[in-house]
C-alpha cells in the first residue's frame, strides 16, 4: 500500500522499510499486539506500540 502511489510517502514506522525500500534499522517500526481482554477466545483489542512519536498523518 502506497500513499498517493508514492512509496516514499509510506511511513517507515508502518512499512519497516526506508524510502529506498531497504529494511529500516533500530526497530523504529510499530508493533501490533492483538489482545483478548475479556478472555472469550476472540480478539477484541489491538495494542499499537512505537518507540517514536507518530505524526497526525500516521
Amino acid at each position: 500500500m502506497h500513499m498517493a502511489g508514492d512509496p516514499r510517502k509510506l511511513s517507515e514506522k508502518f512499512s519497516g522499510k526506508n524510502a529506498h525500500g531497504n529494511p529500516s534499522e533500530g526497530h523504529k517500526h510499530i508493533y501490533i499486539l492483538p489482545q483478548d481482554l475479556d478472555r472469550d477466545g476472540l480478539l477484541d483489542h489491538l495494542l499499537v506500540v512505537c518507540k517514536e512519536f507518530l505524526t497526525l498523518d500516521e
